[in-house]
């Protein structure tokens, strides 16, 4: 086991500050300001499909078995897909991600808001593959296709 000095960890976090800096000087110009806002906008849409077609909300959410049959714009409309309930409950945990995600992006930055953000969108769709893998090896192949989608479907609401 290899036992890392106290200065030693701080030079490899010094070096990954440097290389966030580095990367934040190349592509900060894109970073997208007030995403908290953007992403609370992305719920009423979702809010507002739910309300012209309930249905239709399905076809937006995370499922890795659907992107595996040629379902792709999947990966990026499950942002869309909103919390269950309005109510004034949502009201307030929508007001909650407003605040911490403002306040997260004045301290860091736009910048790193963003790989925040946007990091956290890529581990979840790692996440739900990986659950869609831990499923077809406990099924052990005798799952049929309808019951391993409804699972699926089912877990990516949970998404």
């Amino acid at each position: 086991m290899v036992k890392y000095t106290r200065a030693k960890k701080q030079a490899i976090g010094k070096g990954l500050v440097i290389y966030m800096s580095n990367f934040e000087k190349k592509f900060g110009k894109y970073a997208l300001k007030n995403l908290s806002l953007m992403l609370i906008l992305c719920y009423a849409v979702g809010y507002l499909v739910q309300i012209i077609n309930p249905q239709f909300v399905l076809m937006l959410t995370l499922n890795p078995y659907e992107i595996l049959h040629g379902q792709i714009w999947r990966l990026f409309t499950w942002i869309l897909v909103p919390p269950d309930s309005l109510d004034v409950f949502t009201f307030i945990m929508l007001y909650f991600y407003y605040s911490v995600g403002t306040t997260l992006e004045h301290t860091w930055g736009t910048y790193r808001y963003n790989v925040y953000i946007f990091s956290g969108f890529l581990f979840t769709i790692i996440a739900s593959f990986m659950s869609m893998g831990v499923v077809y090896l406990l099924a052990d192949g005798t799952w049929t296709a309808e019951q391993m989608q409804g699972f699926l479907t089912i877990s990516s609401l949970m998404f």
